[in-house]
């Protein structure tokens, strides 16, 4: 009797502990859904920012010196970084919540139910494929705030540029390759994460409830 007690308080104890971790993961996700509406706001006020410095002055200022373009068009790029970089992390912390922690907690409240219950399977539960390709266009557009009016800074400079017949500068230059790797990388990340993705839909597929032992 005293060796089930002890086992009830062991096992109690694994639940609280699992719970809080469980708590801790999802604030961290909370944290970083709050980075991601930072920096969409910070894409948002340098956009406006620019669009200013293109009507002040005759010429613009944007007309007088392009290369502002190009910084600009650095710093909506460093800022998708960050986005996906924060994504990582809140599918990171996602998969650890649904592949180990979210099992931990079933074992120990167990499968012996007649109704198939599963714990802490909200955010999975009824995506099937389609609707999850859905949901990753529709979350594209938070990338799109930043990632696009990169991209298109560097036509800007180009045709900004091309009003004027002198040459290059090496600062142009150097700038304008270094915008464009800068940009080119955000795209083939997503590439490099595709299997990621599909594998995470994987983990969303309805498992098969343990069978009670007699």
């Amino acid at each position: 009797m005293e060796n089930d007690d002890e086992r009830k308080e062991s096992k109690s104890l694994a639940f609280q502990a699992h719970l809080a971790h469980f708590d801790a993961l999802r604030t961290e996700i909370n944290s970083l859904n709050q980075i991601q509406n930072q920096l969409i706001n910070y894409a948002i006020a340098i956009v406006a920012g620019t669009l200013t410095l293109s009507t002040l002055g005759s010429p613009p200022v944007i007309t007088q010196q392009p290369v502002a373009v190009l910084l600009v068009s650095m710093l909506m790029s460093a800022i998708s970084w960050a986005f996906m970089e924060a994504e990582l992390r809140i599918h990171d912390r996602g998969r650890y919540l649904e592949d180990t922690l979210r099992k931990k907690v079933q074992e120990l409240i167990g499968y012996d139910n007649r109704f198939e219950f599963t714990v802490l399977k909200w955010e999975s539960a009824d995506i099937s494929f389609p609707r999850l390709i859905v949901r990753g266009l529709t979350a594209t557009g938070k990338f799109a705030i930043a990632y696009l009016p990169g991209v298109a800074a560097i036509f800007a400079f180009q045709i900004l540029r091309s009003a004027n017949v002198a040459p290059w500068t090496t600062l142009e230059t150097a700038l304008f390759w270094t915008a464009i790797v800068m940009a080119a990388i955000f795209p083939l990340s997503l590439l490099l994460n595709v299997a990621f993705v599909l594998g995470y839909y994987r983990t969303l597929r309805p498992e098969q409830t343990p069978k009670r032992r007699r």
